[in-house]
């Protein structure tokens, strides 16, 4: 993300100027929104810049123009990686969007564990990422589901029932 841009974040982190504000001073450098978005995302990841990953997502979750297809692709990838902490942010997209390209995602999150979530005794990812298969909610949705319903983690246990009981999938 350029450098201007950062320094608009930094004034909305600082409570300087609102998301609203941020949207319209936002320097797409010529590029259509989504177009910039995902190069930045893709320098992101190539230069494990976690800021920069954070206030992206941020901006996304405040966005409505964009096609949120295109940088499916580049969020699956981000989802795998250790050095940002923004999977539960990333999975609530997932959640949102209700896209089918992140069911295999979502599933295989479901038993990662990243070192910034030691303490989560709660496994707080994990069940968002239930509930984001649950949202989704198609037939390839439900197996993973079903799968999790058998976990030995109660907790991952207990929510994977919860949405098949939800969808009344037996």
């Amino acid at each position: 993300m350029n450098i201007y841009n950062k320094k608009l974040f930094e004034l909305l982190y600082e409570k300087k100027i609102t998301i609203d504000e941020l949207k319209k001073k936002f320097d797409t450098q010529g590029k259509d929104l989504t177009s910039y978005l995902l190069e930045s995302l893709k320098n992101a990841k190539s230069n494990h810049s976690e800021d920069d990953v954070e206030s992206i997502v941020i901006l996304i979750f405040e966005l409505k123009e964009i096609k949120t297809n295109d940088l499916v692709d580049i969020l699956i990838e981000l989802m795998s990686e250790p050095w940002h902490y923004k999977h539960e942010d990333i999975t609530r997209l997932f959640q949102k969007w209700r896209n089918p390209k992140t069911i295999s995602v979502l599933y295989e999150t479901t038993n990662k564990s990243f070192d910034y979530l030691e303490y989560d005794d709660s496994y707080a990812l994990a069940v968002k990422c239930i509930w984001a298969l649950g949202d989704i909610a198609t037939v390839e949705s439900f197996d993973k589901l079903k799968i999790l319903s058998e976990s030995t983690n109660p907790i991952i246990k207990e929510n994977a029932c919860y949405q098949l009981k939800k969808h009344a999938i037996t």
